[in-house]
């Protein structure tokens, strides 16, 4: 008799636990908080959306000069016929900005929001939805729930809170966390911004405790691969984010310019200004940041 006619199939295993809910509800509560991933850089860009929609130009032919030609004498009415609005199937594609995450919202937050009341809640009572939209129907937005208290936000080229698009910030400023690129944080220092410095920048941040000012840095392996390519030519920062860019990776973090220059002391010595005038802001935390790409494994965001 062969072998196989000793086996016997295996009753099918339940892939969830149908115990779960008579667990004491602190142990439930317990799991469902472990399940929420951890602390987490959010990086926000400038993204470009290529939305088709019927062209206003294409829903009437412009009048003929034959319209309004005088045909006698007598200064007769023109026809217009022909400058009636005429139907078309013509459509155009309209380029909008608007700000978005290079990453989804994570799929352990989405999966607990459609669980239970219990995963639900435990959710909601600690993240809260970065943008909201301005339509039901906005095509533009994309949802994703942060944590103010473990999150972190990092921006490079694109302030949010003022450059929105579609969507309009809502929680945002709630954030303890807050990365900035050298590059953007030095070219709005340098012309004391209000993006950056007045009532719509950093003082909208009630709870900011940590401000980074982050510098890209070169890994041996990016190192390597300029100098086989430039021959030792020079290359400047732009050129050397533009060579180093991954397709996989289109809003990867630009090298430092040439004529950057953050000073921690003189940061200070503002932010203790701005706190004597607006004394419910606290001071943050001030750090200069290094980061550098991992080399193991391409990534379309930066990995902090």
């Amino acid at each position: 008799m062969p072998l196989a006619d000793y086996w016997f199939p295996f009753p099918e295993q339940p892939l969830g636990f149908p115990k779960f809910r008579k667990l004491p509800a602190e142990l439930r509560l317990k799991i469902w908080q472990d399940a929420l991933p951890g602390p987490r850089t959010i990086h926000l860009v400038n993204h470009l959306s290529h939305l088709h929609s019927l062209s206003p130009s294409s829903l009437s032919v412009p009048p003929s000069p034959d319209d309004f030609k005088i045909s006698s004498p007598v200064h007769s009415p023109p026809d217009i016929s022909r400058s009636r609005p005429q139907k078309s199937n013509r459509k155009r594609c309209d380029v909008v900005s608007h700000c978005r995450s290079t990453v989804k919202c994570p799929r352990e937050v989405t999966a607990m929001l459609h669980t239970c009341r219990e995963s639900r809640f435990e959710v909601l009572s600690r993240y809260q939805p970065l943008f909201a939209p301005k339509a039901n129907d906005d095509k533009l937005f994309r949802l994703h729930y942060f944590d103010p208290l473990i999150d972190g936000i990092f921006l490079e080229a694109i302030w949010p809170w003022v450059r929105t698009g579609n969507s309009k910030p809502t929680n945002i400023f709630k954030a303890r966390k807050l990365n900035i690129s050298c590059n953007a944080w030095y070219f709005k220092w340098a012309v004391a911004s209000p993006q950056l410095l007045a009532k719509s920048g950093l003082l909208r941040f009630k709870n900011l405790e940590e401000l980074h000012i982050v510098y890209r840095v070169l890994t041996e392996q990016e190192r390597e691969k300029i100098n086989n390519y430039r021959h030792g030519h020079y290359m400047g920062p732009g050129d050397m984010t533009t060579f180093l860019k991954e397709p996989n990776s289109p809003h990867d973090i630009a090298f430092p310019s040439l004529n950057v220059d953050v000073r921690v002391d003189e940061i200070m010595e503002h932010f203790q200004k701005m706190k004597a005038a607006n004394p419910d802001w606290s001071i943050p935390k001030v750090k200069l940041v290094t980061w550098a790409k991992r080399s193991d494994s391409p990534v379309n965001s930066p990995e902090w």
